[in-house]
């Protein structure tokens, strides 16, 4: 790592200082209390604003001096922002005391993308504990009338938007793990985004344990408040000890589109991982499942939709989940939903974008309106998931030598379409005894 320029002692010249490249340009400053803060994030040329901070690192000293110890604390200057750079990143971080630690901020930008990095050190002189460690506070100045802020509630990844107003209040957060239930309510996924008429800002939080994001709305800004819940930290520091807190990285971007503004983000964030961890290449393919999206109401049209961003996402699979078939039993695509050909001419679109396909299906679900198949015992229990006017067996009650009828009769179809993968699963919905 070559560092071009020496970490220096504080001088007022270093209170504001800028990290650019070709995308973006991050003004630093320091406020007259010496809270470190980014004053502002733009494009290159300075045209469009993505967000600045409307207190002036006010609402982050705030926060040092009432919630990160135990006590009350009192920050004084320490360093102004001091610049270095490496191979990927340029790079910037200033520091102040609060009573006897050193909090000091951390601001990475990459060179050749629209993203950058915030990370906070904490070092002592001696034992202390921290109360609550903060990731990212400001009071995020937005532009354009309208602004709103989207996320989403974990392992549903059901998405949410509300407009930003004076009324917002939003609290995001998560336990150990994200889709842990606090009192009735689901963890979010650590990200989330704001959309503004003229800029798309995605939030992503480096952490695997539990986290807190306070957002409240204010006439154009979003006071924002991330950071390590008491009961999460737990943190004691001895002296001299240095503890780094997890980083949240920034895109920004002018792009309006969401669909192409998100696919973006994750374009720059992968770039970023790849060379931050560089790996072999993975053999596991990567595979679209529209379970999530749309369920079972699947359609042909929709097959085409998705298809037209596989180009710039990379699938492997495309997986055809709950919702073709005809009938448990008959494993045949749905006549109702589909005119004749119409399913096998959608897979065959799949296959001409050099995708493969995957066909999900339940073999061990019958007709209920039907007598099993002699080679099944006849002992079941009676256990019928309702929603798909099935039953259910037992593959142990399947005879060695006549299940094979089942296997060629399941197959039959997939083997015509030019099928490549399977999915067999059970039903994930409530079993009825009759």
């Amino acid at each position: 790592m070559a560092v071009l320029l020496l970490f220096s002692s504080f001088k007022q010249k270093d209170a504001d200082r800028t990290l650019a490249n070709s995308q973006l340009k991050v003004n630093l400053a320091i406020n007259p209390d010496g809270t470190p803060y980014i004053a502002n994030v733009s494009d290159s040329n300075g045209s469009v604003i993505y967000f600045s901070d409307a207190s002036r690192g006010m609402v982050l000293k705030n926060r040092l001096t009432q919630n990160f110890l135990y006590s009350h604390a009192a920050i004084k200057p320490l360093s102004g922002w001091k610049i270095a750079e490496d191979q990927l990143f340029y790079k910037a971080q200033a520091s102040v005391i609060v009573n006897n630690c050193k909090f000091t901020m951390h601001v990475e930008l990459m060179k050749n993308q629209p993203i950058l990095s915030i990370y906070n050190t904490v070092s002592s002189t001696q034992k202390v504990k921290i109360k609550e460690f903060p990731i990212l506070v400001s009071e995020l100045a937005l532009s354009g009338k309208t602004q709103s802020v989207n996320w989403w509630i974990a392992y549903d990844y059901i998405p949410q938007k509300e407009t930003i107003t004076t009324d917002t209040h939003l609290w995001l957060h998560s336990r150990i793990h994200s889709a842990d239930i606090t009192n009735t309510v689901m963890g979010n996924v650590p990200y989330w985004t704001i959309e503004t008429p003229g800029s798309f800002i995605g939030f992503s939080l480096a952490w695997c344990g539990g986290w807190r994001a306070s957002l409240n709305g204010k006439m154009g800004a979003l006071t924002t408040d991330v950071y390590l819940q008491e009961d999460e930290t737990q943190l004691s520091l001895n002296p001299n000890e240095v503890i780094k807190g997890p980083e949240l990285s920034i895109y920004c971007s002018p792009t309006t589109d969401r669909m192409l503004a998100r696919k973006n983000w994750l374009n720059v964030r992968q770039n970023l991982a790849s060379k931050l961890y560089p790996t072999p290449n993975i053999g596991i393919p990567l595979i679209y499942n529209h379970w999530y999206s749309v369920g079972a109401a699947l359609t042909s049209q929709f097959v085409k939709d998705q298809l037209k961003w596989f180009d710039s996402y990379g699938f492997d699979v495309f997986m055809i989940d709950d919702g073709w078939y005809k009938r448990v039993g008959a494993w045949t695509p749905s006549d109702v939903k589909f005119k004749p050909t119409e399913f096998e001419n959608a897979l065959g679109g799949v296959r001409a974008k050099g995708v493969r396909v995957g066909l999900w299906s339940c073999p061990q679900l019958f007709d209920k309106r039907h007598s099993l198949p002699k080679f099944i015992a006849e002992d079941q229990p009676k256990r019928y998931p309702s929603a798909m006017m099935g039953r259910l067996v037992d593959y142990n009650a399947f005879d060695s030598m006549d299940s094979s009828l089942i296997i060629s009769t399941h197959f039959n179809f997939w083997a015509q379409t030019g099928g490549n993968l399977t999915k067999i699963s059970f039903p994930k919905i409530p079993l009825l005894e009759k």
